[in-house]
């Protein structure tokens, strides 16, 4: 009898461990195919990046696809992508996020806040060694604003200057076949448009952004002259004397008149009596031959650009530094293909990519493969703005405020200039 007892526990416990080990092994595979559900384990399995970015619905659904790619290829990273709709949010929500701890890994922002960030020891510099052939191929201009204390504190991704276009109808009125050459002549432009009789503006500039307006100012401070109007630098002697003249020419300023100048801003002009208009090279680079024809793109003015440059940056508290420069690395270069600027005609920031012909509208049209060769020119040359201080944003906010309140019929160009002038 205890040896038949004795058996029967033998075969009790054999096949209780049995099925312990089985259960086990079911578990172990269960969970290698489950999605990290937290604690200590999940960091061995799946890194989270968090990714900030503010662009439109179409740019970011290409993010989204191209974000996917990359996942199939980097099984323990999971990408979590945030999109700001409205770009003016971004600087206020990054900034309080950054303070407090609470930032994403990976923001895309516009370059010139990136130094004050850097300053304010709230960023990661950019990893040099992991990064050099990417880095090596990005236009001087574009990096200038992501350096401080001999570091790089973003990767830039494109950059969308703005541009002067004059009306070639009214220039020919004038008896001129190309724009004048400096404030005087512009001047005795406007004096014969003045004498033929006929309603007439000198200039258009975008109502939502008062950089178009500043770099249309910057054209007339000749190379060598202190410059920056651009980057409000409203200390700046030149500055001063550009506001002057602003206010000399302020019955024939509109910033309302071509409220869809992206669809045809060259027959618009020609049918409103505009000048010149100062637009993005995005819009402008989207027009149709057709439209192009009708004006002149000013090419000689772009001495001190508004870059309207974006570059990624990783916050200093991120805990995933390397995913998120490794990320941050394949969607740059994803972004500076050639049907990204046929999509976005937005300037990429990789020099290779210039090689479309200066002779094709002289531009690079809309569904052209690359951007113009002269913009290389341009995007590579010495900067001749001063880099941005601490209260760049906060100027550049009350600016953006006032030119919006003239474009909106608020206040008169006047009342602008004085306002910029007793805020200094």
């Amino acid at each position: 009898m205890t040896a038949v007892l004795a058996l029967f526990i033998i075969i009790f416990l054999l096949l209780n461990f049995s099925d312990r080990t089985l259960n086990r092994a079911e578990n172990l595979n269960r969970d290698t195919n489950a999605e990290p559900a937290g604690g200590e384990e999940q960091a061995d399995q799946s890194q989270i990046l968090n990714v900030t970015v503010s662009m439109d619905e179409n740019e970011f659904s290409k993010l989204k696809e191209a974000t996917n790619s990359y996942q199939m290829k980097h099984a323990n990273t999971m990408v979590k992508l945030t999109n700001i709709v409205d770009e003016g949010d971004g600087y206020a929500q990054w900034k309080k996020a950054l303070e407090l701890g609470a930032a994403p890994d990976v923001m895309l922002m516009d370059s010139e806040w990136v130094r004050e960030f850097a300053v304010r020891g709230l960023l990661n510099p950019v990893d040099v060694p992991s990064t050099s052939d990417t880095m090596a191929e990005r236009p001087a201009r574009l990096l200038d604003p992501l350096r401080w204390n001999s570091y790089l504190w973003g990767i830039p991704v494109d950059a969308d200057p703005y541009v002067t276009v004059w009306n070639k109808a009214l220039l020919a009125e004038a008896g001129l076949s190309k724009p004048p050459a400096d404030w005087d002549a512009f001047g005795n432009l406007l004096h014969k448009l003045e004498s033929g009789g006929q309603e007439w503006q000198a200039i258009y500039a975008e109502p939502h952004n008062v950089a178009s307006l500043l770099v249309w100012l910057d054209e007339w401070t000749a190379e060598g002259e202190e410059a920056g109007a651009a980057y409000l630098h409203f200390d700046s002697k030149a500055v001063q004397e550009q506001l002057k003249r602003l206010e000399s020419i302020s019955g024939r300023i509109t910033a309302t008149a071509l409220a869809d100048y992206s669809l045809s801003t060259g027959t618009q002009m020609v049918e409103q009596h505009i000048a010149a208009a100062s637009i993005p090279w995005s819009v402008y680079s989207k027009l149709s031959a057709k439209e192009q024809s009708k004006l002149l793109l000013d090419k000689g003015a772009i001495h001190d650009v508004w870059l309207g440059s974006r570059s990624y940056v990783v916050a200093g508290t991120s805990k995933v530094k390397e995913e998120a420069f490794t990320w941050i690395k394949e969607m740059v270069e994803i972004a500076g293909q050639q049907q990204s600027y046929a999509t976005t005609g937005k300037l990429p920031a990789k020099n290779s990519l210039y090689t479309g012909s200066d002779n094709i509208q002289e531009s690079g049209t809309a569904g052209a493969g690359s951007p113009p060769q002269w913009w290389l020119k341009v995007l590579n040359g010495e900067p001749s703005a001063q880099p941005t201080d601490p209260d760049w944003h906060e100027r550049w906010m009350h600016a953006q405020q006032l030119w919006r309140q003239y474009a909106e019929g608020e206040i008169t160009m006047k009342a602008f200039v004085q306002a910029i002038g007793t805020s200094l």
